[in-house]
C-alpha cells in the first residue's frame, strides 16, 4: 500500500520507479502466495480408522505442487494424539514444479478406545517469505482402537487350529472341519474312526474334528466396574472387554455365528446383537467395545433377556463373562441350560473369592489378574 502511494504522490521521478518496482515485487509476491495456497494439495489416500492394539499402523501422505514455480521451504506436520510413533511427525520439504513428495511414520497404540490422529499441517511462503501462511491439508479425525485379542486365557479350552470355540458335545463337531488326528481311546465314537489311516498304521486312529459352523456363541459381559475384585479391578474389567472380543472374533473367524449382551448402560441402553455373520453388526459391537464405559447399573435389561430366551436353541453356547452372576441371573442360565444350551462361566475373581458351582456346570477361573 505505501509503495501504491508513493507511485501515486512522490514528485519525483526516480523515486517513483522506485516504489513502482517494489510494489511489482510486492504483487508478485502476493500472487505467488494466493497461488501456492491453492497449489498445494494432498493426492486421496485411503484413510482407515479402526486398529487393533500393539499394531503397528503405516501412515502415507502424498503432498503435490501443481505450481508452474517451485514451493521453497515447505514445513509439514502431523499428530497421533499420544500414541507411539515410529519415525518423525514433522518434514521440511522442496517442493519442485508439479512434484509429488511422499512423507510416511507409523504408530502404534497401546489401548482400546476413542484416539485423534491429525490434522496434517502445512506452512510455507513465497519465495522472499512476504505473505507467510498455513493450511489444513487434512482434518483431525476419530481413530478406533478395538479390544485386544492377545489375552492369554490359560483356562479356557484350547481354540481350533484356526480359532473358534470347540464342542464339547461330539453331536455338534462337523465331521468335514478336521484340526487333526490321534490313536483310538476307549470311549471315543466309532463314527469317529479314519478307515484309511487305520488300515495304513494297523491301529485304530480317530480324526479330531472343529464345532459345527451352525453352533451360535452368546457372550454376556458385566460392564459394572464396581461389580468386579476391589484388587486390580481395572485390570479385571479391561480383562473382562478383551476376552469378550476374543470370544466373538473366534466364531466369527471360523464363520460361526456370534452375539453379545451386556449388563444396563445407563437409560436402559444395552448391547442386546443375536448371533449373527453380518459384517456390519460386526464392527458395530466391536466399535461398542472399543469405547465401552463403566457402568453404573449391573442389572440386564429384561428386553435382552427375553431376546436371549428367544433366540437361544439347542447347541448354542452361552458364556458369561465376568465376577460370579447373581442369583437371579444363576437362574436364568439353569433355564437356557434346560434348552439344551451349553453354558460357559469365564468367572474373573481374585484367590480370595470362593465360587461353588454345580459340579456340572463348566466354570473357568481367572484368578491373579490383579
Amino acid at each position: 500500500m505505501l509503495c501504491a502511494v508513493g507511485v501515486a504522490l512522490l514528485p519525483d521521478m526516480r523515486l517513483r520507479q522506485i516504489s513502482f518496482f517494489f510494489l511489482l515485487i510486492y504483487l508478485f509476491a502476493l500472487v505467488y502466495s494466493l497461488v501456492l495456497r491453492l497449489s498445494l494439495k494432498l493426492v486421496k489416500v485411503d484413510e482407515p480408522n479402526r486398529f487393533w492394539p500393539g499394531e503397528w499402523v503405516k501412515v502415507r501422505w502424498f503432498i503435490k505442487n501443481n505450481f508452474v514455480l517451485p514451493a521453497p521451504a515447505v514445513f509439514v506436520s502431523d499428530s497421533v494424539g499420544g500414541m507411539e510413533v515410529l519415525g518423525r511427525l514433522s518434514w521440511n520439504l522442496n517442493l519442485g514444479a508439479f512434484k509429488t513428495v511422499v512423507v510416511e511414520y507409523k504408530f502404534r497404540p497401546r489401548n482400546r478406545g476413542r484416539h485423534l490422529h491429525g490434522p496434517l499441517r502445512l506452512m510455507t511462503a513465497d519465495p522472499l517469505g512476504l505473505y507467510p501462511f498455513e493450511k489444513k491439508l487434512t482434518l483431525q479425525r476419530e481413530v478406533i482402537i478395538y479390544p485386544s485379542l492377545r489375552f492369554e486365557t490359560p483356562s479356557l479350552p484350547r481354540p481350533g487350529v484356526n480359532g473358534g470355540l470347540r464342542a464339547f458335545n461330539q453331536l455338534f463337531h462337523d465331521m468335514e472341519r478336521i484340526r487333526g488326528y490321534r490313536d483310538y481311546e476307549p470311549g471315543d465314537e466309532l463314527r469317529l474312526v479314519d478307515p484309511y489311516l487305520s488300515a495304513r498304521f494297523f491301529k485304530a486312529i480317530v480324526r479330531l474334528t472343529e464345532a459345527t459352523r451352525r453352533r451360535r456363541l452368546w457372550v454376556i459381559l458385566e460392564t459394572r466396574q464396581e461389580a468386579y475384585p476391589f484388587k486390580g479391578r481395572t485390570v479385571f474389567w479391561e480383562a473382562g472387554i478383551n476376552i469378550t472380543a476374543a470370544l466373538l472374533y473366534r466364531n466369527w473367524s471360523q464363520g460361526q455365528a456370534a452375539g453379545i449382551i451386556t449388563t444396563d448402560l445407563g437409560g436402559e441402553r444395552s448391547l442386546a446383537v443375536p448371533p449373527s455373520l453380518n459384517t456390519k453388526g460386526y464392527i458395530a459391537i466391536f466399535d461398542e467395545l472399543a469405547v465401552l464405559p463403566e457402568c453404573e447399573h449391573t442389572v440386564i435389561p429384561q428386553r435382552a433377556l427375553d431376546l436371549l430366551a428367544q433366540y437361544t436353541r439347542q447347541g448354542d453356547v452361552v458364556a458369561w463373562v465376568g465376577p460370579p452372576p447373581g442369583e437371579e441371573l444363576e437362574g436364568f442360565l439353569e433355564q437356557l441350560s434346560k434348552k439344551r444350551a451349553e453354558i460357559l462361566r469365564l468367572i474373573l475373581a481374585t484367590e480370595r473369592v470362593r465360587y461353588h458351582p454345580d459340579p456340572s456346570w463348566k466354570v473357568y477361573l481367572m484368578e491373579g489378574l490383579g
